[in-house]
């Protein structure tokens, strides 16, 4: 009996693009759904706040917008000290900013680290990075690739988002007064 010694063949420059026999690719396969939960409400956030603001008829006159806006100018310091300080709350950029722009940083935030640290410790307790450490990738290589590949899926959750904004502004940026 013979044995033949199987020569491990690294994948094509293409299929590491692609992420296909890579950890790249595995860490992008096992975090696409999370980026498009994050993207999607995220996405969710921004047009309900900007949709009110294109159809609310609070917005639909300079005068009624202006009135608006001191009323809400007019609330307690403490009210204001959670949602910040109001700027420029005539425009759509504006309203956006101070409604969503305190809490979306955070949560926009804290899902990476709590994504890569989760998919970390979920792969060390099942075993599975147990036996990734075995491979002949360097441990440097695996975290690279791990790295990479969660960077990869912020970015997309984030062109989601920016996208969501664009067409927000393209649909309710202009008002009647403007």
């Amino acid at each position: 009996m013979t044995a033949e010694a199987r020569v491990l063949k690294r994948p094509s420059v293409w299929a590491r693009v692609a992420g296909l026999g890579s950890i790249y690719g595995k860490t992008v396969r096992d975090s696409r759904r999370a980026a498009l939960v994050v993207g999607g409400v995220a996405a969710l956030f921004m047009i309900g706040t900007g949709a009110p603001y294109g159809f609310a008829p609070e917005f639909s006159t300079f005068e009624l917008r202006r009135a608006f806006i001191a009323g809400l100018t007019a609330l307690p310091p403490a009210l204001r000290g959670l949602l910040g300080e109001p700027i420029n709350l005539e425009t759509m950029g504006g309203f956006l900013s101070w409604r969503v722009g305190n809490t979306l940083p955070i949560v926009l935030g804290l899902w990476p680290v709590l994504a890569l640290s989760g998919t970390l410790a979920g792969e060390a307790a099942k075993g599975s990075l147990d036996l990734l450490a075995a491979t002949p990738q360097s441990r440097r290589t695996i975290a690279l690739e791990k790295l990479a590949g969660h960077v990869t899926m912020v970015v997309f959750a984030m062109l989601i988002l920016a996208t969501t904004i664009w067409v927000v502004g393209a649909a309710f940026g202009s008002l009647p007064g403007d």
